[in-house]
């Protein structure tokens, strides 16, 4: 593909004993990340409306420490994303 466009809509999240923020992974094409609006649930802080980051082919990229231990913690209850 030339270029991949998601738009995360408001959604449940209520899978049982799950890692509900976005996991580790890579990706054979280069991601460009982009936040219009909203907040992002892979980084606690220092993402903010109008930011951006890339990460090349191939770079493991996911959540950062502070968002991984909230969620290792968290009590894992249905919870509704408003903002996207």
């Amino acid at each position: 593909a030339g270029v991949d466009f998601v738009v995360f809509a408001p959604r449940w999240l209520v899978g049982e004993d799950t890692f509900r923020p976005p996991y580790f992974h890579r990706n054979v094409m280069s991601e460009y990340m982009g936040l219009i609006d909203g907040a992002y649930d892979a980084k606690a802080e220092g993402f903010v409306p109008g930011g951006g980051s890339l990460h090349n082919m191939m770079s493991a990229h996911g959540p950062d420490r502070e968002t991984f231990d909230r969620a290792s913690a968290a009590e894992l209850k249905p919870q509704k994303i408003e903002d996207g």
